[in-house]
């Protein structure tokens, strides 16, 4: 293999590096964030915490400087055992496969939902720390036609876990309750009890909050409680009705007192002529938020992302029963004609931007309720307008088999998003099950920080593929913790310590598609002396396809940005870049983001960019600025229209002409754009791609 080493500054003249470095030191922070990769990751506590039956990591909460983690028991058993009862001829109970362990008759079913707590050394932050269990739930429900008499436990699994401060002062952590029920009261054996929610002010003792008979969550025909959230003085909670999660939305200003404190403030759907039902909720920009979700096997309906304020002034304070209402933002599956998702599986807050996890595609909402499509397929608007991803990813961030964007979660300035991934239950095929493609069954996590690059923190479960999701993360003072769905053999619960590298990693990596090759183009590490690129093709596991040793100081403020072309590529197939940089002593950074070529999101042009500033009805001053730089290209003057895009993205980072959010995109696609401008200057691309986009 023939590789092409080159610096873009090799041939620059000194305007072109005073752009460059302007650029730079406009926009680059002083100390890049990056996220954990698996070799500062280690397993916090044993498998399943020494019982294959807690099968998945529910709710996490820190709380009085410990971490709180509530697990689900048998949750795959529970579900094979509700699916038989209604489609016995596609479900039969026990699955006939070696790695569960699920018991030949569900009402044996070990079904007492945990908590365990997680003690730091506090001598020692860097150390193992300490788990114990602090409570079980009770095994007291008896299970009708059973003789002699069998029981299980009201609690199955502990979903969610919020602190809420209440009326008087009191900090109580909240952890939400799923039952074994199937829907309306029944579960696959007869009448169960309702879900319940138990309260802690100590961490020490939990007790179930007042479900009186009579009451409201006394009377309930939910099958479990889901997210927990703080809004205004309210907790809000999700209230499952089926075993799929989607559920309607209580509320209670004094949760503490149960029974007729809860009440119902989601609306009736119209559609459905029930109940409307949704799936995740979160508070962003002053707003709690909700996406919706329904039971795919009896309704077609895409999501959609809903918002309220609560209920309008004058309503809902002497008459507590009316609904809140609700304003949609991203309207029914976000225009996605072929396959919409279903739900919105999570959602998270990242640098003032929510992001929005639904079956296979990720989504953001800006602070003024326009959003973005971070991850999935390009499609158009009703009003014209083209949704692109922004990291240039297709659906699952191009791996079919994950089906949800389960879990995200943010922890030292970096969104980590965690996959459930399906491909493990392929693993005895003789056509998927090979060794090669079982080196990358397991859930997923991708990383970004600055919402647009990604890295690829694990593909394979963390080295355990019957790590099929991840169901939650805590960030800590102590670390990221992450806790997997394992229905086999039980949970694993990792936790991350950031460390510091002597070489730091590349990063902004981004691709240029030529006829004959893929241009890379990357941020250099100041320590580097060597570059490693690595080129993943989805099913194998990541091949190194060349070196690049080529390396220009330019400034003080500027690692040097680097090229390198691979011819090797074939039509009709994607591929996905990193680097790794390697300084004299031979030591090896930490991966870079990565780039997809051919990428699926936008390829920022002249046209593109003055669209945009036109539609955002920016400041003429900063339209000058780039028409300018246009000028420039078509004059062949390259340095000239360096330096007028590197003064537009320091100007674009201004507040006073731009909203932040605006100013920070613009500066993410002037970065983009300017790389291209580079390798037009160094004779790697055409300039005409510069104005408008060329395929």
């Amino acid at each position: 293999m023939t590789n092409m080493r080159h610096s873009l500054s090799r041939r620059a003249g000194p305007l072109v590096l005073a752009a460059v470095a302007a650029l730079a030191f406009a926009a680059r922070p002083a100390a890049a964030q990056q996220p954990v990769f698996p070799d500062a990751v280690t397993e916090s506590a044993l498998q399943g915490f020494g019982d294959r039956q807690n099968s998945q990591a529910w709710g996490m909460g820190w709380f009085k400087g410990r971490l709180y983690l509530g697990t689900g028991r048998s949750t795959f058993c529970v579900q094979q055992a509700v699916l038989e009862m209604y489609i016995p001829e596609l479900n039969p109970y026990p699955p006939d496969d070696a790695d569960f362990d699920c018991t030949p008759d569900p009402a044996d079913l070990p079904l007492q939902a945990e908590i365990w707590r997680w003690t730091p050394d506090p001598g020692d932050p860097t150390a193992p720390g300490t788990w114990d269990r602090v409570y079980q739930a009770v095994n007291d429900v008896r299970i009708q036609g059973t003789d002699p008499p069998k029981y299980t436990s009201r609690d199955t699994g502990y979903r969610g876990m919020t602190v809420f401060k209440e009326a008087d002062g009191t900090e109580a952590l909240y952890v939400s309750g799923v039952s074994s029920r199937a829907e309306r009261g029944f579960g696959f054996l007869g009448p169960v009890p309702p879900p319940q929610i138990l309260r802690s002010v100590d961490g020490e003792t939990f007790r179930p909050i007042p479900q009186d008979p009579g009451t409201f969550l006394g009377d309930t025909l939910v099958t479990g409680f889901r997210s927990l959230v703080t809004y205004k003085d309210r907790m809000y909670v999700l209230a499952s009705v089926g075993q799929l999660g989607h559920g309607v939305i209580f509320a209670a200003r004094h949760p503490e007192r149960g029974n007729n404190a809860f009440w119902q403030v989601s609306p009736f759907d119209p559609a459905t002529g029930m109940d409307m039902t949704f799936f995740e909720i979160a508070v962003y920009n002053g707003y709690l938020w909700a996406g919706t979700g329904v039971q795919p096997a009896r309704h077609d309906i895409p999501f959609s992302l809903m918002k309220t304020s609560g209920p309008r002034p004058g309503r809902g304070r002497r008459n507590r029963l009316v609904p809140h209402e609700f304003t949609t933002v991203i309207p029914s599956g976000a225009f996605k004609k072929r396959s919409p998702s279903a739900a919105v599986i999570s959602l998270k807050e990242f640098k003032g931007r929510l992001y929005v996890g639904t079956d296979r595609e990720v989504l953001r909402v800006n602070p003024d309720d326009s959003w973005d499509l971070v991850a999935g397929t390009a499609r158009e608007t009703p009003e014209g307008r083209k949704l692109e991803p922004l990291s240039g990813f297709d659906v699952g961030f191009d791996n079919f088999f994950n089906v949800h964007m389960w879990r995200m979660d943010v922890h030292d300035g970096c969104l980590y998003i965690g996959t459930h991934d399906q491909s493990t239950k392929w693993r005895n095929n003789p056509l998927l099950g090979t060794e090669g493609i079982k080196r990358r069954m397991g859930a997923d996590i991708f990383s970004t920080c600055d919402g647009w690059h990604y890295a690829m923190v694990t593909r394979d479960g963390m080295g355990d593929f019957f790590n099929t999701g991840w169901r939650n993360m805590a960030s800590t003072p102590y670390g990221f913790f992450m806790g997997s769905a394992n229905h086999f053999y039980g949970t694993r619960i990792y936790r991350a310590q950031a460390r510091a590298k002597p070489v730091a990693a590349p990063r902004l990596v981004d691709m240029e598609r030529t006829k004959n090759a893929v241009l890379l183009t990357w941020e250099g590490s100041p320590d580097a002396v060597r570059y490693h690129i690595w080129r993943d093709t989805g099913l194998n596991n990541p091949l190194e396809i060349g070196t690049q040793e080529d390396r220009v100081e330019v400034g003080a403020v500027l690692a040097p940005t680097l090229v390198y072309a691979d011819p090797t590529v074939q039509a009709f197939r994607f591929y996905r870049y990193f680097v790794v940089a390697e300084d004299a002593l031979g030591r090896l950074s930490d991966p870079s983001d990565m780039a997809r070529a051919p990428s699926e999101g936008h390829v920022p042009t002249f046209t593109s960019l003055r669209a945009l500033l036109d539609g955002w009805s920016a400041p003429s001053a900063l339209i000058a600025l780039l028409d300018d730089a246009r000028g420039s290209v078509r004059q062949g003057d390259y340095a000239a229209a360096l330096a007028k895009l590197a003064a537009l993205r320091a100007a674009a980072a201004d507040p006073a002409l731009l909203p932040w959010w605006r100013g920070e995109d613009l500066g993410i696609l002037l970065g983009k754009f300017s790389r291209r401008v580079l390798l037009v200057e160094q004779g790697r691309m055409r300039p005409a791609r510069l104005m408008r986009r060329v395929n």
